[in-house]
């Protein structure tokens, strides 16, 4: 019995991951690759360049545009409970779905029918395989069909979302809150202010050392060159006032009379 249950275990695992939206995804980058085929028939055959260019561009062209439906699809928003959708933006991606699931259908639809009807590009071929065809308008329709199937089912926003909680830089606003407060952000502020202060006293007193320096050596040059103007001046005058005491005593003395009798004293 457990042997039972075990086996039973297993293949619930197995359908569990066959039903999962992981392995949906793998689906529609299987759909992808066999889309990528048609388109670059298509864009290699209306091309108008030649060589590697022409590969090139008909590689890229097809990446472009079936990847686009594959893109749309896995970001795309499942309806609410009211049967619609919860914004404009889902219910755009939605259109852009439709949009490019049509663009694939005429693709596949070119390819098939230049193998299997057309002759020359635009004629219908005296042995066009009509029977085949049909089949294959099936095929051309499923692939893009079932891709757009899975609109709404990935939802490869939520595993996106899920991958950012696990980075608490990135979207965890409490576990931020918690390395982060705000008594942190006011002491490093104070810090900050601090170092300024420091920093504009500093250089203040800097400034200031500077300046009666340089009022020092500014008043001693003038001292220096005070006592240079003034001495010559001193040794100028000197001479002049000897020569006009000389000349005073020399005029008193001529004053005196000569003939003063000092008997009448």
């Amino acid at each position: 019995m457990n042997k039972i249950e075990k086996f039973k275990n297993i293949i619930r695992f197995m359908v569990s991951i066959f039903a999962s939206r992981e392995f949906g995804f793998i689906y529609c980058i299987i759909g992808t690759l066999a889309q990528c085929a048609h388109t670059y028939y298509l864009i290699d055959s209306v091309s108008s360049l030649d060589g590697i260019g022409k590969t090139f561009q008909a590689w890229a062209l097809s990446i472009f545009i079936s990847s686009s439906l594959l893109f749309f699809t896995a970001i795309a928003q499942g309806k609410n409970e009211y049967g619609d959708y919860d914004n404009d933006g889902d219910r755009k991606i939605h259109l852009a779905v439709n949009l490019f699931m049509w663009i694939e259908i005429i693709i596949n639809l070119y390819y098939y029918a230049a193998h299997l009807l057309l002759t020359n590009g635009f004629f219908v071929a005296e042995n066009a395989q009509w029977f085949n065809f049909i089949f294959a308008i099936i095929i051309s329709c499923m692939i893009p069909v079932t891709i757009k199937l899975y609109a709404g089912i990935i939802q490869a926003k939520e595993w996106l979302e899920a991958l950012q909680e696990k980075s608490p830089e990135i979207s965890n606003s409490d576990n931020y809150n918690n390395l982060v407060t705000k008594q942190d952000l006011d002491d490093f502020k104070t810090q900050i202010l601090d170092d300024v202060k420091i920093e504009s006293n500093t250089i203040f007193e800097q400034g200031t050392q500077k300046f009666l320096s340089d009022f020092e050596n500014k008043v001693s040059q003038l001292g220096i060159q005070k006592q240079k103007i003034e001495q010559p001046v001193v040794e100028t005058i000197k001479p002049i006032n000897i020569e006009k005491e000389t000349t005073e005593k020399e005029t008193t003395e001529n004053n005196i009379p000569y003939d003063l009798n000092f008997s009448d004293i």
